[in-house]
């Protein structure tokens, strides 16, 4: 495993840590992300979508899904760092690609809340697997 790879994988763990996160149980297994319980994480290739099929196992290039208790759901993927605080600044729509790993210069650990995707194109498959995301500002009550 390349010092990257592990610098990657300890940055996701952090990030299920801090929301007490558990992964999906194999029963669970190919489920919609919508379907699962609340405070799980699994991986899936498919899209951006409640309806993508999440699995136990990360497989090469796929994207981390999470189901936070209170039932929002996250992709994490990697964006450059202008695009990350772009998404984070959550003051305009943003178009950007998300990265399963990072990729180039898509180096920044993104968590983009589903519920902002308002376009999406499906997984490229080459080019570091990326999705073209357009999100909007995080609606506020």
């Amino acid at each position: 495993m390349s010092t990257t790879t592990e610098a990657f994988l300890t940055e996701l763990e952090s990030v299920r840590k801090k929301l007490q996160l558990k992964p999906i149980r194999s029963d669970h297994e190919g489920l919609s992300v919508v379907q699962l319980p609340e405070g799980v994480y699994g991986y899936s290739v498919s899209g951006a979508t409640l309806e993508a099929p999440v699995f136990t196992d990360r497989i090469f290039q796929s994207f981390e899904y999470h189901k936070l208790i209170g039932g929002a759901i996250h992709i994490l993927g990697f964006a450059t760092p202008a695009e990350a605080a772009a998404l984070n600044a959550e003051k305009e729509p943003v178009d950007f690609k998300l990265y399963p790993e990072p990729f180039g210069e898509s180096n920044t650990l993104c968590v983009v809340d589903l519920a902002r995707v308002v376009r999406q194109r499906a997984p490229s498959r080459t080019d570091g697997n990326f999705m073209a995301l357009q999100t909007n500002p995080s609606i506020r009550g």
